[in-house]
């Protein structure tokens, strides 16, 4: 277990839409810290933007996937 944590940790770059930033993204950055070394906190934070499908927003919620 040691050897596969130490070949994913510290992730290099963690991706989540821009609705997704209050809690996917904020979480991830406050569980690595409080419970990681510094070594292991993640190297980099993308937002995308909405994907859009005929002119709108591409979601589960909107019932277009």
């Amino acid at each position: 277990m040691k050897q596969e944590f130490e070949y994913w940790y510290p992730f290099d770059l963690r991706v989540s839409g821009k609705d997704l930033i209050q809690n996917h993204l904020t979480f991830c950055i406050y569980n690595h810290t409080a419970i990681m070394p510094k070594k292991h906190w993640p190297r980099g934070f993308r937002c995308n933007g909405h994907l859009m499908l005929n002119g709108m927003k591409m979601a589960k919620s909107t019932g277009i996937l």
